[in-house]
């Protein structure tokens, strides 16, 4: 185990550096005319930061919105909904009511704590569906890296009775979701035990500095079974996580699951983590709309 000074010392690095990174990468960017967006809305009680903003085309209509639930990426320890607005805000521009929530984040709230900010964001959505006109039919979810894996942990609860009995989160009797896209996402942690960098991360993520139990317990390509919803699996030809779609393909084979892959690579540009949260990439740009067409693709 590593000690406290290291796993501190990886987290403030890796705060640091994806801040830096997001503002250079957003900055300039406007919220569009096009859309209604209610911010800050309380999904839990569990602390201050358990809030969500809702983004849906601002045309009027009285058919429901599909909806789209954004959980997103930052390592585990970094993140929260502002920095995804801009991503979400593209996703609801495509004809969907997006919400983009803040979940709490490791060191300070332990694994799984983020997992129940999740499951109370659905509860949310459920009981508001009449006031913000939500199709409760077609409800989809997205995730790109360590929301991948909250997003596929989620996954398991929903379609594992097994696991959700072992994780002790029981998620809403009416919750079906038709489709998830999972991005450049973490599906095993063995993949990358010999790095120092995900063990520190591990660490700081379960409560006791990641056994191998907590382990096995954050990899969800161990639990995946036949039912688990349909997925959209995608990575990128430079994605440091590029193998561990590759697991998750794999064990979703295993078990005849419902699923597409898809490896962007590009001749005109090189594409790597998360590249479609680059919304002046073309390649980035093409990847929304390919997501959101599969989206619709499965609304009935």
């Amino acid at each position: 185990m590593l000690s406290e000074e290291i796993v501190n010392k990886i987290v403030k690095e890796q705060r640091d550096g994806m801040t830096a990174n997001d503002k250079k990468r957003d900055k300039g960017l406007k919220v569009p005319k096009d859309l209604k967006c209610f911010y800050d809305i309380p999904y839990s009680k569990d602390d201050a930061t358990c809030k969500l903003d809702l983004y849906r085309p601002s045309r009027s209509t009285k058919k429901p919105f599909p909806v789209i639930v954004s959980v997103h990426g930052g390592g585990w320890i970094y993140g929260d909904k502002e920095l995804y607005s801009f991503y979400c805000m593209e996703l609801a521009r495509r004809g969907f009511a997006l919400v983009n929530f803040t979940y709490r984040l490791a060191p300070e709230h332990k694994f799984p704590l983020a997992l129940i900010d999740t499951n109370n964001v659905f509860k949310w959505i459920i009981k508001n569906a009449a006031a913000f006109n939500l199709d409760l039919q077609n409800i989809f979810a997205t995730g790109d890296s360590a929301g991948a894996n909250y997003l596929s942990i989620y996954a398991n609860i929903l379609t594992n009775k097994t696991f959700s009995e072992e994780i002790k989160i029981k998620a809403p009797a009416k919750l079906k979701l038709k489709g998830l896209y999972l991005n450049c996402g973490m599906y095993d942690w063995t993949l990358f035990s010999d790095n120092q960098e995900r063990a520190a991360l591990l660490q700081a993520l379960m409560p006791y500095g990641g056994t191998s139990r907590e382990a096995k317990l954050g990899s969800p390509a161990l639990f995946v079974t036949k039912d688990f919803p349909q997925a959209f699996v995608v990575t990128a030809e430079h994605d440091f996580l590029r193998p561990s779609a590759a697991l998750m393909v794999q064990a979703l084979c295993a078990v005849g699951a419902d699923f597409r892959y898809k490896c962007y690579q590009s001749s005109r540009e090189k594409l790597y983590h998360v590249f479609m949260l680059n919304l002046r990439s073309k390649e980035g740009s093409k990847s929304i709309d390919e997501q959101c067409d599969w989206f619709k693709s499965l609304i009935r």
